[in-house]
């Protein structure tokens, strides 16, 4: 298989060519060594589907900055790190990332706030964590001795681990410090817990984040399966009603998720890939979500957003100016389309190939064409592009639909019209 990406980054032609396994590179015409191609600052793929192709990051070290390895690709899907699909897992990958976000500068968090304001919450997220069986027994050995004691229920955690499933890697037990880390914070932790668990605040319309120390002891104890996320709660910004963010509709869960995890990871010259993002959305939501991206996202510069999908409604909400369609099913490859602006029925006829009896495009094309046979003209150049039209939505329409005989009556007008005139 060949494949070659082409794309612009600072002012450069940057181009990828994949032949036959061999990968080269190209900086403005010239080859380079791949490493030395200019390349996004960040990779963001996002998806609501359970069949995603989207690979997974692999988890790195406990006190790593994020649990996602690559500090260039995040994954905003509903696999969790071992592949399970749940709704769960995209809530709680969306949510992490926006954790991670708390201890930047300030300007991202107001940013992030801004997100929240869209949506129509309040730039604040309550957070329920539940200790574990195993955070209990954890903190059950670590409550008479301390580190000694934490360290003595760790190491026989590690014996009865698996090599498929390990409790914690080998990594942890050669930081000498990691032991005494994971200890500190479950005992910080402790100090506001219930017994069961403990809440913490995570305020984004702050100026200073008084929670930051808290919220990373928190993924910390999360990673190593200590301490879990049990529920999540937003505030509706119109009534101060507080909101599990589970119980929230399919599509307000589908656009809050993928929205606020895009905000807690972008960055300058980013790429965004989203799947199919029109899965669980109404239709209205579906026609405003490109306008909502570009409204949302319009403070970080030279981004782009690639989404794959299958609905015309998404796709009428393109801005002609911003966004280019491609059809990649083509036999000869891409296609830039002329449709985004338009309405979903016209979409679908023009870039999905698709009509039906009830399209009101076609409708509109055949009560035009009819009232051009009313005022005779038809030898005018406007019949014959609207005929054209008609007759490739043609093909497209059911044998038994009653516009295909229209359609070709329409065709016999032409010709008569023309024989006429010659």
């Amino acid at each position: 298989m060949n494949v070659s990406v082409q794309y612009t980054l600072n002012g450069h032609d940057c181009a990828i060519h994949l032949e036959r396994r061999r990968v080269s590179a190209f900086l403005d015409g010239q080859v380079i060594p791949i490493d030395a191609l200019p390349r996004p600052r960040a990779v963001v793929a996002v998806t609501a589907s359970a069949f995603d192709k989207f690979d997974l990051p692999t988890p790195e070290g406990l006190f790593a900055k994020s649990a996602q390895r690559s500090e260039l690709y995040r994954y905003l899907g509903l696999k969790d790190a071992r592949g399970r699909v749940s709704t769960k897992a995209g809530i709680f990958r969306a949510l992490e990332s926006l954790f991670e976000a708390t201890g930047l500068d300030t300007g991202r968090r107001l940013r992030i706030a801004h997100v929240f304001d869209y949506l129509g919450y309040e730039p604040r997220v309550e957070v329920l964590y539940r200790w574990t069986s195993r955070g209990r027994s954890f903190l059950e050995a670590g409550a008479g001795e301390g580190s000694v004691g934490y360290r003595r229920f760790l190491e026989s955690e590690r014996a009865v681990g698996t090599r498929d499933r390990p409790i914690l890697g080998d990594y942890f037990f050669e930081d000498p410090s990691a032991i005494d880390q994971l200890g500190a914070a479950a005992d910080n932790l402790q100090q506001s817990s219930d017994g069961k668990g403990t809440r913490l605040v995570a305020d984004f319309s702050a100026l200073r984040w008084s929670e930051d120390q808290r919220f990373r002891q928190a993924q910390q104890l999360s990673r190593a399966r200590l301490l879990e996320m049990e529920e999540v709660s937003l505030s509706r910004a119109s009534t101060g009603v507080s909101v599990n963010i589970e119980d929230a509709s399919s599509g307000e869960l589908a656009i809050a998720t993928a929205m606020l995890g895009i905000a807690s990871s972008i960055d300058d010259q980013s790429l965004i890939l989203m799947d199919e993002p029109e899965i669980s959305l109404h239709p209205e939501w579906q026609a405003d979500y490109l306008t909502r991206l570009a409204q949302t996202f319009e403070p970080f510069a030279e981004c782009h957003f690639v989404l794959a999908t299958h609905s015309a409604t998404l796709v009428s909400g393109a801005h002609p100016e911003l966004s280019n369609t491609l059809d990649i099913e083509e036999s000869q490859g891409a296609r830039k389309e002329v449709s985004p602006g338009k309405s979903a029925d016209e979409v679908l006829v023009r870039t999905f190939g698709v009509a039906q009896d009830g399209n009101l495009y076609v409708r509109q094309l055949l009560i035009e064409a009819l009232r051009l046979v009313a005022d005779r003209r038809t030898t005018e150049s406007r019949f014959s592009e609207v005929l054209e039209k008609l007759q490739r939505v043609d093909s497209m329409l059911p044998d038994s639909s009653p516009m295909r005989q229209v359609i070709a009556d329409l065709g016999r007008t032409r010709f008569s019209s023309d024989g006429a005139r010659a």
